[in-house]
């Protein structure tokens, strides 16, 4: 019983830190330094060209992103500048 607590709380440590470091969608961009710009296609949903941006500025070392167009009809294509 004692080694399912600690690895439970081992597991949901590792959770709270992975989310942690994930760059996040923003509006504003006031002090934070533009390091350049990302794309992403074929997505179904916003919320899937959303997520797709995130995993691609995570990759680059962004904090934050913002997304500066997107369009499409049966599949959602954009871009995003990311910021640190």
């Amino acid at each position: 019983m004692k080694h399912t607590k600690i690895a439970f709380i081992i597991l949901c440590s590792y959770f709270i830190l992975s989310t942690a470091s994930a760059a996040i969608q923003t509006e504003k961009t006031l002090g934070q330094q533009k390091i350049g710009a990302i794309s992403a296609e074929g997505a179904c949903t916003l919320d899937n060209l959303t997520e797709q941006f995130s995993k691609k500025a995570d990759k680059e070392g962004a904090s934050s992103f913002k997304i500066v167009a997107a369009g499409g009809k049966n599949k959602l294509y954009g871009v995003a500048n990311i910021y640190k």
